[in-house]
């Protein structure tokens, strides 16, 4: 097995807009790692990762405490992972090297991807595009590794403490967005609530309109997109006691 193999199968990252399907399971593997550094350097692939493969150990347990890493192999070195012996803890990623970290990585126990946070690209019309090197998104995986659900944070222009809050919450199952919630107001409470079918197509939206984390009224909609009926008078049990149907 190369060195350039090995590095690939040791760290697969995703695109910083974070589709679910780019997200893999890191394993690290010191040991595969050492005895690949420990090969001829006579090939150039092999002198990169050398150079840019640093390892630091802890003065007190010399145990692996921190290893760096090439991700794009450019040369310059743009993760760097916290170690515990032979257990990875969490990942900083300098994704597009303009020397500020956009992407940090969570590990579990048993050294398997649990948390990933990046912070995303400003929109166009933002008065302000400049990377703050802080997270603003982050992706929570599930024990199979698929992601589970992503949190969406920002300031709103509404809220006077200016606060960074989460205002977005997205539910996967298998791969597919199932349900979410949304904060419009910048209050901290979800008034917004989406469910998607197996299709990922829009088919109810249920609106707090009095403020208290509780739907008031529901809006059904056929795949295609038009809106069916809508639902209002809450039955305390997650019904509607009345139906309108657009154009009747």
């Amino acid at each position: 097995m190369g060195v350039a193999t090995v590095f690939r199968r040791l760290f697969i990252a995703p695109l910083p807009h974070c589709p679910i399907a780019s997200f893999r399971l890191i394993a690290l593997l010191p040991l595969c790692l050492f005895a690949s550094l420990t090969l001829s350097c006579a090939n150039p692939e092999r002198a990169r990762v050398k150079a840019t493969t640093q390892a630091s150990y802890d003065a007190k347990t010399l145990k692996l405490s921190e290893i760096t890493y090439d991700k794009n192999k450019d040369g310059r070195i743009d993760t760097w992972t916290k170690m515990d012996g032979s257990r990875p803890v969490s990942s900083e990623i300098d994704t597009d090297e303009d020397g500020k970290i956009d992407r940090w990585e969570e590990y579990g126990p048993d050294g398997k991807l649990v948390k990933v946070m990046w912070e995303r690209p400003k929109p166009p019309t933002a008065k302000d595009r400049t990377m703050t090197g802080k997270p603003d998104a982050a992706a929570f995986m599930g024990p199979d590794g698929a992601v589970e659900r992503i949190e969406y944070s920002e300031v709103s222009e509404l809220d006077p403490t200016k606060t960074q809050r989460v205002v977005r919450r997205e539910f996967y199952r298998d791969a597919h967005l199932v349900r979410a919630e949304e904060d419009t107001l910048g209050t901290g409470i979800m008034d917004r609530f989406e469910y998607y079918d197996a299709n990922e197509r829009l088919v109810a939206v249920e609106l707090d309109e009095t403020a208290d984390g509780k739907p008031d009224r529901r809006l059904n909609y056929s795949p295609e997109g038009v809106l069916l009926s809508i639902e209002t008078g809450p039955d305390g049990k997650g019904g509607y006691l009345k139906k309108t149907i657009p154009g009747k």
